[in-house]
């Protein structure tokens, strides 16, 4: 199932790729930020200090998660979210984490819908530093090698498939290392392989 399958499914992804077009959005034109939120280097940080005291299924994990990796994560991206409105004045300079959540998805449908805008809206993405940890800026890693979409760093160096891949299995074993599950990453990189 390609990406745009998925979303034809959900119409809630379906309005949001739609509302693209009523924004100007020019097929395989715009740019990207592709940045961890819930996931990344602060979650690896957060995740190693409050590992003993806080598990998933706690009632404080939630509230803990968001003050410590997602809010961070979106306020550290900020600048660089306005460095890139001024240097592609000329294009959408789309970042995800001016997205409210939705309360009816999971990981999932953020990638999906995420993948999809990519193959059909960008034609350059921007990964900022920690994107290696995140499974959704893995998948959309991935996207942007089957689009064919110029992916660089957030200093504007090139990334080329190679480099992304070996920053994705330097990631991948640091989270083993630490014991931390990488499940979906590991996915991503085989994804990431295939593109």
């Amino acid at each position: 199932m390609t990406h745009q399958d998925s979303d034809q499914e959900d119409p809630v992804a379906l309005a949001l790729l739609g509302f693209m077009k009523c924004i100007g959005a020019r097929d395989k034109h715009e740019v990207y930020l592709s940045t961890p939120i819930t996931t990344g280097p602060a979650f690896i940080t957060w995740r190693q200090q409050h590992r003993a005291q806080l598990s998933p299924a706690d009632p404080h994990y939630e509230a803990s998660h968001a003050l410590n990796v997602a809010t961070p994560n979106r306020m550290r991206v900020q600048p660089l979210v306005q460095s890139l409105r001024e240097r592609f004045a000329e294009r959408l300079v789309i970042d995800p984490t001016g997205l409210e959540d939705v309360t009816e998805w999971k990981q999932r449908h953020y990638r999906d819908f995420w993948c999809s805008l990519i193959e059909r809206y960008v034609a350059i993405i921007i990964f900022s530093d920690g994107w290696q940890f995140s499974a959704g800026c893995i998948s959309e890693f991935a996207a942007a090698i089957r689009s064919s979409a110029e992916t660089y760093t957030e200093t504007f160096s090139p990334l080329p498939k190679e480099k992304g891949v070996a920053l994705i299995e330097s990631a991948l074993a640091e989270m083993g290392h630490l014991d931390i599950p990488c499940e979906d990453q590991r996915d991503g990189l085989l994804a990431v392989r295939a593109a």
